[in-house]
């Protein structure tokens, strides 16, 4: 399963494939744990089970989407293993 995570002005969106209209509020100084609280906490997606990727390259968890480079525009990828 893929889900990508547009980072904003205003909140990020995160849109998984079976269901597009998904938004989280998120931050650049939200660290990538806590992208996957957000999504576990509304998908019941396990913590341990996402991976988040950015321009190819998994991001750490305890990084920011700042400081992962993220801009406005940008999308993260979130692979999500059975």
């Amino acid at each position: 399963m893929f889900a990508c995570v547009f980072l904003t002005r205003g909140p990020m969106r995160v849109v998984i494939c079976e269901q597009p209209d998904l938004e989280v509020k998120a931050k650049t100084f939200n660290t990538i744990s806590d992208v996957k609280k957000l999504l576990q906490h509304m998908k019941t997606i396990k913590m341990e089970k996402q991976k988040v990727l950015f321009m190819g390259r998994l991001l750490p968890d305890a990084s920011t989407l700042g400081a992962a480079g993220l801009q406005d525009g940008n999308v993260l990828q979130i692979m999500v293993s059975s």
